[in-house]
């Protein structure tokens, strides 16, 4: 699974979370900020993302992973869950890992 593909599918998801709180799509894409300020979500649509991906990847893949672990909490100030493309990032590591 490609991180291109990791990345348009957290996309796509992130827009049907917007759309079931109808808020609208603007300006929504790779970049859009996904946890802390300026975020599009809040903590519990955040968390929604993640189940909808893993269980999303584990549909096409068979593989069963857990997007939120200790590898990637919050450290140094940053975060995995910044943006569609930090996030991808992360999984594309948990699946090549595997």
């Amino acid at each position: 699974m490609s991180e291109e593909y990791l990345v348009n599918l957290i996309v796509n998801e992130l827009l049907l979370i917007l759309k079931e709180k109808d808020l609208g799509p603007e300006n929504v894409n790779q970049e859009t900020t996904l946890f802390g300020e300026n975020s599009v979500l809040d903590s519990l649509d955040l968390v929604s993302l993640l189940v909808k991906v893993e269980e999303h990847i584990f549909d096409k893949t068979a593989r069963e992973i857990q997007i939120i672990d200790e590898d990637t909490i919050i450290s140094d100030g940053t975060t995995p869950f910044k943006n569609a493309l930090t996030l991808a990032n992360v999984i594309a590591k948990k699946l090549n890992a595997k």
